[in-house]
């Protein structure tokens, strides 16, 4: 199985505000299988969200270089990033990142106007509801997402990451925010997404999520853990 996403000698590095340079990511090698499902633990400050942003073209690195499919996001200008972030890559956040005012619907549909999706008519409006269907949500379509549960927000969210049909599904500590229940069904969903071919990374310090993992790594001070 081809690579789907490889990061080569991948440091980066921030500046405190005191003059010291903070070490957040050290990689020399990691390579993502097309169609694997990833869980990289790791204690909060191990670098794992900055790991996700790096894989999801959010951040450019220090030095070194990260691969989709062997394009080079360094030779990439930001508009050709903006392009990938948009088409390949679907974001589930903890904190659900959706409008609190806007219906299901609507949040949904805010990633394909982001992505500039040329879905019009009843075509935008049957991926919206197939997404909401798959991530059992149909019925809330028109209940703004300030009126929804955490387990229902979080089902929106990643319908929402769905929409635009990308290859690649990021998602960052997806269960923090709620009960145990609830959180198996959305692991449940992200292991559905999966079996249906998507690459799926999520970045947690939940040990639980290793059962639902083709593969687990642990991220420690930036560095993978061997």
């Amino acid at each position: 199985m081809e690579d789907i996403i490889r990061l080569e000698n991948a440091v980066k590095e921030y500046n405190d505000g005191y003059k010291n340079t903070i070490r957040a990511l050290d990689i020399e090698d990691l390579r993502i299988k097309n169609g694997e499902f990833l869980v990289v633990l790791g204690r909060s400050g191990s670098g794992k969200s900055t790991l996700l942003n790096v894989i999801g073209a959010q951040c450019d690195l220090t030095s070194g270089d990260t691969y989709y499919k062997e394009q080079s996001y360094k030779k990439m200008k930001d508009k050709e990033k903006a392009t990938l972030r948009a088409e390949k890559f679907g974001y589930v956040f903890q904190s659900y990142c959706l409008v609190p005012h806007y219906t299901v619907y609507q949040n949904i549909e805010l990633a394909m106007i982001v992505a500039g999706n040329r879905l019009s008519g009843r075509n935008k409006k049957e991926r919206i509801k197939t997404c909401a269907r798959q991530a059992g949500i149909e019925n809330l379509l028109n209940k703004k997402a300030e009126r929804l549960s955490g387990g229902e927000k979080q089902r929106c969210a990643i319908a929402r990451a769905m929409v635009n049909d990308p290859e690649v599904i990021l998602a960052d500590e997806p269960t923090g925010a709620l009960d145990l229940k609830t959180g198996d069904a959305v692991l449940e969903l992200f292991k559905e997404l999966n079996n249906q071919g998507k690459t799926v990374v999520i970045v947690t310090h939940n040990v639980t999520f290793t059962q639902y993992a083709d593969r687990t790594i642990e991220l420690s001070d930036g560095r993978i853990k061997m």
